[in-house]
């Protein structure tokens, strides 16, 4: 329950913080550039993402410990991704930062899924 609020929660935040994004961004789109627009959608369907795995908790195989350990992987690596984007092409960071928030995101949802096979498994 703990891993399904935190998710849910961070989910709706992160994309309600993006769709507030696209307001200002909307009116200037032509003046962005392809990384700009990547790291916009990227954060959006990471809040996807997330707001999926938080409703999926209930269908997770897995100890609610493993469950919210990976949960903060996810949010973390969802956060890393887009924000990384960004600061790499304001020149304040390395492109090892997005690459990092990825390799989380990947992780987590594998973990996940293992998750899922294990519930479907014990039926």
């Amino acid at each position: 329950m703990k891993t399904q609020r935190l998710l849910l929660t961070w989910g709706m935040i992160w994309l309600f913080l993006w769709l507030a994004a696209a307001l200002y961004l909307g009116p200037r789109v032509e003046s962005l550039t392809k990384m700009e627009k990547g790291a916009h959608s990227h954060a959006l369907c990471l809040a996807t993402v997330v707001l999926l795995m938080g409703v999926l908790q209930p269908f997770m195989g897995l100890s609610e410990r493993v469950r919210y350990g990976f949960g903060w992987v996810l949010v973390i690596g969802s956060f890393l991704t887009p924000v990384g984007v960004l600061l790499e092409l304001a020149g304040k960071a390395m492109m090892v930062i997005p690459i990092i928030g990825s390799i989380l995101v990947v992780i987590s949802i594998l973990v996940y899924l293992i998750g899922m096979l294990r519930y479907v498994s014990q039926e």
